[in-house]
Formats: C-alpha cells, structure tokens, sequence
C-alpha cells in the first residue's frame, strides 16, 4: 500500500482545496455586500415613511404623481 498520494493528485486537492476556499471567500464578501444594500434599503423605507407622514401632515391624504409631483385625490371610486 502506498503511504503518499503522487505529486500530481497532491496538486490536484490542493488545486480543488484552493478553488472552495476562493469561493467561500467571495460567498463571505458577497453576504457582507448584501447586508450593506439590506441596511441602506432598510433607512431609505424608513426615511421614505417619515417624510410621507409629513406630507400627509401638510396637505393631507392625498398622492403624489412621481412624475409631475402634482396633489392627487386619494379616493378609490
């Protein structure tokens, strides 16, 4: 029975070893990257509520066109 794999195998899982741990590198840096965006998402819906809840303070339920920014009715017929 041989007591060492040959040079070329021992390349081989080194090579493959190499490859996951380059992968669960980028995994790592990819999830920190995600909770970055999750974070930034999170504060721009919350500034996005306060600043609606002052408008609607302002001039009361109504829409606002994104386009335009004119005042809508906020009735459903």
């Amino acid at each position: 029975m041989a007591k060492k794999v040959t040079k070329e195998e021992l390349e081989q899982i080194q090579d493959f070893v190499k490859k996951i741990n380059s992968a669960t590198n980028q995994i790592g840096q990819i999830e920190i990257q995600k909770h970055s965006v999750l974070h930034f998402l999170s504060q721009a819906q919350n500034d996005l509520s306060l600043l609606q809840n002052q408008l609607k303070d302002k001039y009361g339920d109504v829409k606002v066109n994104l386009q335009t920014g004119k005042l809508e009715n906020n009735i459903v017929e």
